[in-house]
């Protein structure tokens, strides 16, 4: 029983773990959509 139990721990860290790493990548995501979509604006600023 405490093996079963000790495996299922495990199964939900890792869950977790996946579930965190899934996060910090959109973030990483989105702050390089920031920065492009900041770039755009400085550059359709630079041709006015």
């Amino acid at each position: 029983l405490l093996a079963s139990v000790n495996a299922e721990k495990d199964y939900f860290k890792a869950q977790v773990a996946e579930h965190e790493a899934k996060a910090q990548n959109y973030h990483d995501k989105a702050t390089d959509l920031e920065a492009q979509a900041q770039s755009l604006s400085e550059e359709l600023h630079r041709k006015q």
